[in-house]
């Protein structure tokens, strides 16, 4: 599952919890379904953007997904 957020418009590849993507439903949805998956993040690159800072927004974001996936019951 390639996951990503974006808000709404258009293909954004903005990483989970920077866009409008309600992703408290999307963990609980998965939760429901026993999904174990393999998932990745797929964000777009930003001009400018240092490569640590990206890694370092990328495993944030993972992490709290993870954590949601666990409040939700599901394996993160």
């Amino acid at each position: 599952m390639h996951l990503n957020d974006n808000h709404g418009v258009g293909e954004e590849h903005l990483l989970p919890g920077e866009g409008t993507v309600d992703w408290d439903a999307f963990t609980a949805a998965l939760s429901r379904m026993d999904f174990a998956g393999p998932m990745i993040m797929e964000p777009g690159w930003r001009p400018g953007q240092q490569p640590e800072a990206m890694i370092h927004r990328a495993r944030q974001a993972a992490d709290n997904l993870a954590a949601k996936i666990a409040r939700a019951g599901g394996q993160a």
